[in-house]
Parts: C-alpha cells; sequence; structure tokens
C-alpha cells in the first residue's frame, strides 16, 4: 500500500517539463515504431527472395527496406537525443526524470532512445560485416552465420529501445490521465 504526500509529487515545473517532452516522445516513439516495421517487412521479404530467387547483389529491393528501416530508426532517435540535449542545457530548464545523461553529460536522453540509436548504429556496424562476408566467404548456405547473427542482435536492440519508449509513453499517458483536474 502506497501513500502519496505533497512532498513526494513533483513540482509544478517538473510536471510541466514532464508535459513539454510527451508530444517529442511520441514523435519520437512512432518513428521507431514505423522502423522497425519497415526492417520486419524487409526481412521477411528477404528470406522469401533468397528463397526464390537465390543469392543477388547486395542492393536488392528487400536489402534496401531493411536498411531504409535502420536508418530512419538512428534518425528518429537522434533527433529525439539531440532535442532533449537542447532543452536539458537551456539555463534554467526544469529536469525530467525520464531523460539521463549519456556520455559524460554530453548527451541526454531516455534509455529506449538510447537503446534505439545503439541498435541501429549496430545495423551498420553488422550490415558492413555481412557485406565483408560475403566477399570474402561468398554467399550463405543458410542463415545461420556470424553477420546475420549480429543483425539479428542489432534487431532485437532496436526492438526493445522501441518497446521502451512506448513503455515511458503509457506509464506518462497513465499518470497524466489519472490525475485530478
Amino acid at each position: 500500500m502506497t501513500t502519496s504526500s505533497a512532498s513526494t509529487r513533483p513540482s509544478p515545473a517538473a510536471q510541466a517539463a514532464v508535459r513539454r517532452e510527451l508530444p517529442l516522445f511520441a514523435a519520437g516513439g512512432l518513428g521507431l515504431l514505423a522502423s522497425e516495421l519497415l526492417i520486419f517487412a524487409g526481412t521477411i521479404w528477404d528470406i522469401q527472395w533468397h528463397q526464390d530467387v537465390g543469392p543477388d547483389t547486395f542492393f536488392t529491393a528487400p536489402h534496401l527496406l531493411v536498411y531504409s528501416g535502420a536508418m530512419f530508426a538512428g534518425l528518429s532517435c537522434l533527433a529525439v537525443v539531440l532535442a532533449c540535449t537542447w532543452r536539458a542545457r537551456q539555463p534554467g530548464a526544469p529536469s525530467d526524470p525520464a531523460v539521463v545523461p549519456i556520455l559524460r553529460r554530453t548527451f541526454w536522453a531516455p534509455p529506449g532512445f538510447i537503446l534505439g540509436g545503439i541498435g541501429a548504429s549496430l545495423w551498420l556496424v553488422f550490415g558492413l560485416y555481412d557485406q565483408w562476408w560475403h566477399r570474402i566467404y561468398g554467399f550463405d548456405v543458410t542463415l545461420e552465420s556470424a553477420p546475420h547473427t549480429g543483425l539479428s542482435l542489432a534487431d532485437m536492440t532496436t526492438l526493445v529501445g522501441c518497446i521502451s519508449v512506448f513503455t515511458l509513453l503509457v506509464v506518462r499517458s497513465t499518470a497524466h490521465s489519472a490525475r485530478p483536474a
């Protein structure tokens, strides 16, 4: 059983900061969700493409869909990180408890967008690794290869970031609607 007291409530300035960040987080979260849907559709299409057509070049339509989804995820997360950093550096700006510092207080962002950005960066790293792998060893006979495992890790990281962002949004909207007017 929890009780609330006036001393545990956030200040009006902190409540205003939370309300101010909600549209930014929602827009970034929708961008992250759309990018995950692009990645998912492109991955399914790519698997089918390899079964029907066989190995092909990197610049096939399914690969372009997958990597454009990863790029969109990275740009969505980067936009939120830069906006949160700019707002956090404003003199006298109230702090939002969901925004945390990263890289020795160089940047500020919610953890979900940090994870999503890391996942998008991993897409780039493991995509280049996949290119190198195919150049050295040829085309894969199966989906289970080291670069594909890394690409799966990148997708999982981006997806966990997306889930974290929407968890934050649900908690915020529930808390906002539960408050008395």
